[in-house]
């Protein structure tokens, strides 16, 4: 309704405004009594969405007492840090010795180190389209092309990812790593001299730093030498200091320079390096590398990865496709002592993580299984290996499972109480105020019915008898120690008891769920919707009849200003006949 608008009376004196908004008001009150029919539909609107949520509750937990099975079965280790594990119904009664005597591992490889993650693969000059094929133990292999677009550390990492290949590959600098087969260099400085790098992970500075240090500890201190590594082309400097006497010759092709490729200085002959110069790397060093994860473990699970460097699809043929160099340097095809390592074939990446199956001995029986999820070795059990058991046996047990069944009990009646006092706090009044749905009688038989149901026996057993009993005000309460005797005395009678109540209750709340309640709240909507019907009415009446009080008072002051101006008008007349 549109406020009053209209001021006090020009010619009247009376407030009209005020008057108006006074009748307004009385003809407003059947909307009020509309607004609060509403509030009171909606709030039982409220209170039954509430009921059919407890309810639907209850329903489940009496489906899981319909659903319980005198094959419920557990397993329980007695050493959760080497194994857990769990039972199905297939599962029979037992007990069993398991020692784990490895855990399954997935294979690890890494690459040769590159300069940086743009370092170009592949030699694209004259076969500008190559291929990776990987295959983890007797899966589908994928083959990945490498032409210019992905040609690079971070291009390859990403085309193994996207094939999914079972293995996910990424990058990682590591350094440089010496080892006794690549830390020495041979050089002449008057006198044949062999420099040894002590072994270890070195960054680029911290190399050059070593380098330094086996050079002069060679010649004795004699001579010095400025070393240093440049991160933006990747290459080692050796400088011949100026202080010196002598050249100096790296024999870099000598046989028993084995830092030569490391440092990115090819085995061939190259010019001394007189005092004052510098001899600097023919090609980018660094320590990127190329890291493979299997997504599998078990020993038969390991990574093949075959190269097709002249893209004629023969891979990994002999020699070009299998040394060193190019695409090549990828490649892998290992063959495996028995304890996993390495033992030969192609191996141009290392190995870090070996592939190796799950090894157990059972009940004196030793076994092995690709995963440490075990789900075929004793029937109806599924074993979660986490670790050796070196120094002692662990104990597995499969039992019948009665914990689970009073959980499930304990779930209904917890679920019971919840619906059941919902239904008395909603329907029964106290001294000082009434309930919300009191005296309704469709709701009072939802607890009258719980309330039956519960006292009826099932198959052998009522559920008092099982434990199961309410107290004087209506709540529900199990006695454990009353049930779980009688699981262990009479399974299949007492399981049969509880499917049968829980049958009977999840067909009786089916109903209230189904079709008490919905008859419910759609009449209520419907009440509602008239509700909101009869207000758009009389809201439309009120507007009118707001415009029609309006209209009369503003003809009133019209009125009363004419009879003023007559009356003057008379008076002025009467006036001048005197």
């Amino acid at each position: 309704m549109a406020s009053v608008t209209t001021s006090t009376g020009v010619f009247s004196g009376l407030d009209t405004a005020s008057i108006i908004s006074q009748l307004m008001a009385v003809e407003q009150r059947p909307l009020q009594t509309l607004g609060v029919k509403k509030s009171g539909y909606q709030a039982e609107l409220s209170v039954f969405g509430k009921l059919k949520s407890s309810l639907a509750t209850l329903s489940t937990a009496a489906g899981a007492l319909k659903d319980i099975t005198t094959q419920t079965m557990k397993a329980s280790s007695s050493d959760t840090a080497v194994f857990s594990a769990t039972a199905t119904s297939a599962a029979a009664a037992g007990t069993y010795s398991i020692q784990v005597s490895q855990l399954a591992t997935a294979q690890s490889i890494y690459s040769s180190t590159f300069a940086s993650e743009s370092s170009e693969i592949a030699d694209l000059s004259s076969i500008t389209t190559q291929k990776l094929k990987i295959q983890v133990g007797s899966a589908t292999a994928k083959d990945i092309t490498i032409n210019s677009t992905n040609n690079s550390l971070s291009g390859i990492r990403d085309a193994i990812n996207a094939a999914n290949a079972g293995v996910t590959a990424s990058t990682i600098n590591a350094g440089f790593e010496i080892s006794a087969a690549n830390n020495t260099i041979v050089f002449n400085d008057g006198s044949s001299r062999t420099a040894t790098l002590t072994a270890g992970t070195y960054s680029g500075d911290a190399l050059s730093a070593e380098l330094k240090r086996a050079l002069e500890a060679a010649n004795g201190g004699a001579d010095t030498y400025t070393v240093s590594y440049d991160a933006t082309s990747h290459k080692f400097s050796i400088n011949n200091d100026s202080a010196n006497v002598n050249a100096v010759d790296l024999l870099w092709e000598d046989p028993l320079s084995t830092a030569s490729a490391l440092l990115g200085f090819s085995a061939s002959d190259h010019a001394s390096v007189a005092v004052s110069t510098s001899a600097v790397g023919d090609s980018a060093v660094g320590g990127y590398r190329l890291i493979l994860n299997s997504s599998a473990t078990g020993a038969a699970n390991h990574i093949k990865i075959s190269v097709d460097e002249d893209n004629d699809d023969t891979y990994a043929e002999a020699g070009a496709e299998t040394d060193t160099t190019g695409l090549s340097r990828l490649a892998f095809d290992a063959t495996y002592n028995s304890s996993g390592a390495v033992a030969g074939g192609v191996a141009n990446m290392s190995q870090t993580a070996a592939a190796l199956s799950a090894t157990l001995v059972v009940n004196g029986l030793s076994v092995s299984r690709d995963s440490n999820t075990v789900n075929d070795l004793i029937s109806g059990v599924t074993l979660n290996l986490l670790s050796k058991s070196t120094t002692t046996t662990p104990t597995l047990i499969i039992s019948k499972d009665t914990q689970s069944v009073i959980d499930d009990v304990k779930d209904f009646v917890s679920a019971y109480n919840s619906a059941s006092g919902l239904i008395r706090s909603v329907t029964s009044s106290s001294p000082t105020s009434r309930a919300l749905l009191a005296g309704d009688g469709a709701v009072t038989s939802m607890l009258t019915s719980l309330r039956n149901a519960i006292t009826t026996t099932f198959g052998a057993y009522a559920p008092a008898t099982l434990g199961i009993t309410h107290t004087k005000d209506g709540v529900l309460q199990v006695d454990s120690t009353v049930l779980e005797n009688f699981l262990k005395d009479d399974l299949s009678g007492a399981v049969d008891s509880l499917n049968k109540m829980g049958k009977a209750f999840n067909d009786n709340v089916s109903f209230f769920i189904n079709t008490s309640i919905p008859s419910r709240t759609d009449g209520l909507n419907q009440l509602i919707k008239r509700v909101d019907q009869s207000a758009a009415s009389l809201q439309r009446r009120l507007t009118l009849t707001q415009q029609h009080l309006t209209r009369r008072f503003t003809e009133l002051e019209a009125l009363i200003g004419k009879l003023q101006n007559s009356g003057s008008s008379i008076t002025q007349q009467l006036q001048g006949l005197n």
